[in-house]
């Protein structure tokens, strides 16, 4: 009897020996995976989320083997820190977006996909039923509402400094208080228009089609004749083209998962780095739109439910968590707030 009591009790000894062993050993390599992730966050997070995915899937898989009870509480007690650790390390932010405005309240069965911004505090719709431009203040959701003549359709289209300048029929339609008219009529040589963009009084095309831009500078008596923005030599494919940014430079959000930016019509030095990728490029998952904003770059990543901030090299900053981001189909930057189309619906959050 002595016996057998001795070789239970060494087996048990040997059993917690060894379930002590599997513990320790799981808990020091999460540990130091966890360890290096925080030591590079500020200089590779790529690598970061690596290790934090790493480590996660370890603690995963042994609690999978259903450890006992007082290890398997510890382990999913390590579990919560590290997925609460990889937020911080990542400089990810789960927010919550709050609604600003129905767009069937400024007009009825007003319905849209993309928010046009003026840079100075207010958004811009297309309403085709009343084939006006609607727009509305973010300061005080104060509405504006500009009847375009001869019922023309305007898309797309720009505001800037109070002038409307969109395609229409028959070219490139501009409108103000004092007048409407044609200031570029349709050149056969146009494909595909599917941005325009003003900067410095000068309207800026983007032609799918031709994987052209064409910029038209501004003079005393309109605009001056058509000429390409690239510089000689420049051939590109804008076919993938979802949605630039004139400031000077031209940049360029592609359906690829790609931004680019180019400077006097040729390529700018402009890489992501840091940048923690959900796609297997290494670049954007569904990027739908973009915005340009005190020297941040924020991008609308709707496969990955999240709007990223870059700088202006380049370097990952953080970014912005939330369900809604996977429906949002356009974004607009302004005084320390972001602002997204979903569902016809402009929701806020605080950067």
């Amino acid at each position: 009897l002595g016996l057998i009591v001795l070789i239970i009790t060494g087996a048990m000894v040997r059993i917690e020996k060894k379930a002590k062993s599997e513990y320790e050993e799981t808990i020091g390599r999460s540990t130091v995976m966890i360890t290096e992730a925080e030591s590079v966050a500020q200089s590779n997070p790529e690598r970061a989320k690596i290790l934090l995915s790493q480590s996660i899937e370890l603690l995963e898989i042994y609690l999978g083997t259903e450890p006992k009870a007082n290890y398997q509480k510890e382990a999913v007690q390590a579990l919560s820190i590290i997925k609460s650790k990889e937020q911080e390390i990542l400089r990810v932010r789960g927010i919550a977006l709050e609604p600003t405005l129905e767009l069937s309240i400024l007009a009825d069965g007003l319905k849209a996909d993309t928010l046009v911004n003026d840079t100075l505090g207010s958004m811009y719709f297309w309403d085709d039923s009343s084939r006006s431009i609607v727009g509305v203040s973010t300061k005080d959701l104060s509405k504006v509402s500009f009847s375009v003549e001869n019922e023309r359709f305007i898309r797309p289209f720009s505001v800037i400094d109070s002038k409307y300048v969109g395609l229409a029929s028959g070219g490139v339609w501009s409108g103000s208080k004092d007048e409407q008219k044609i200031v570029i009529p349709t050149d056969e040589e146009w494909g595909e228009i599917s941005q325009i963009a003003t900067f410095g009084n000068n309207i800026y095309l983007l032609d799918r089609g031709q994987g052209e831009i064409w910029k038209y500078a501004a003079t005393d008596a309109g605009y001056g004749e058509r000429k390409r923005w690239f510089g000689a030599g420049i051939i590109l494919d804008l076919s993938k083209v979802v949605d630039w940014v004139v400031d000077g430079d031209i940049w360029l959000l592609t359906s690829s998962g790609k931004l680019e930016k180019y400077s006097r019509g040729a390529p700018a030095k402009f890489a992501m780095t840091g940048f923690p990728s959900n796609s297997d490029t290494g670049g954007f998952l569904d990027p739908i739109a973009v915005s340009i904003v005190d020297e941040k770059v924020y991008v609308l990543e709707r496969g990955a439910k999240r709007v990223v901030a870059l700088d202006l090299n380049g370097q990952y900053l953080e970014q912005y968590v939330s369900e809604d981001f996977g429906r949002a189909s356009d974004i607009v930057v302004y005084e320390g707030k972001g602002y997204v189309l979903v569902d016809n619906v402009v929701k806020e959050w605080g950067l």
